[in-house]
């Protein structure tokens, strides 16, 4: 009689091999899929990171262009801005709608120019907000210099994003002056 080990099947010993093999096969398929599910959710977000960053820089755009046309206009807003629409709008009035809200005056708005990479041009209304007269203050009393405020509403549109941008604007009437409420005095990022 023999003693010892018992002796296996070379059958048996394939088949431990194989379902080990089948094992790390699927382990390694489920790990390439989850990475390529992570690398395609990665390239979406990236993709729409980049169409609101052009949405943005088309908005900023139509600002800029904006107010380079206010600059332009020295004449007092009283006719620039006799009826609302086409872009224009006096300031509304307490509890009314504010005209960039309304999708109608969208339609009419001022094109900027041409940004690419966009599905439409960027777009801007403008709001006389209020005149304001500044004779200094009362330790440096200057000559009074009248210095008209606006509203800027602009909207830059990417592949598949919209951002719409707000500016407060000074502009003195019919020319230029160095003292306060003059350029850009604030803007910021607005849900459409």
């Amino acid at each position: 009689m023999r003693t010892g080990r018992p002796r296996t099947c070379p059958r048996q010993q394939r088949g431990i091999v194989l379902l080990v093999g089948l094992a790390l096969l699927t382990a390694l398929a489920i790990g390439g899929l989850a990475a390529a599910r992570t690398t395609t959710l990665e390239l979406r977000m990236a993709r729409n990171q980049h169409d609101a960053a052009m949405a943005l820089h088309a908005a900023e755009s139509a600002l800029f262009a904006a107010e380079a046309w206010l600059q332009a206009q020295a004449a007092d807003p009283t006719a620039l801005f006799a009826t609302n629409g086409n872009g224009l709008y006096r300031a509304a009035g307490y509890g009314a709608a504010a005209p960039w809200r309304d999708a109608g005056a969208w339609s009419t708005a001022f094109a900027a120019a041409t940004v690419p990479n966009t599905s439409a041009q960027p777009r801007y209304l403008v709001e006389w907000l209020s005149t304001h007269t500044d004779t200094g203050t009362a330790t440096n009393p200057q000559p009074p210099l009248v210095v008209d405020i606006f509203r800027i509403t602009a909207r830059g549109t990417g592949a598949r994003t919209s951002v719409t941008l707000q500016s407060t604007y000074g502009r003195v009437r019919g020319g230029s002056g160095s003292r306060a409420l003059t350029g850009r005095l604030s803007w910021v990022e607005v849900g459409s």
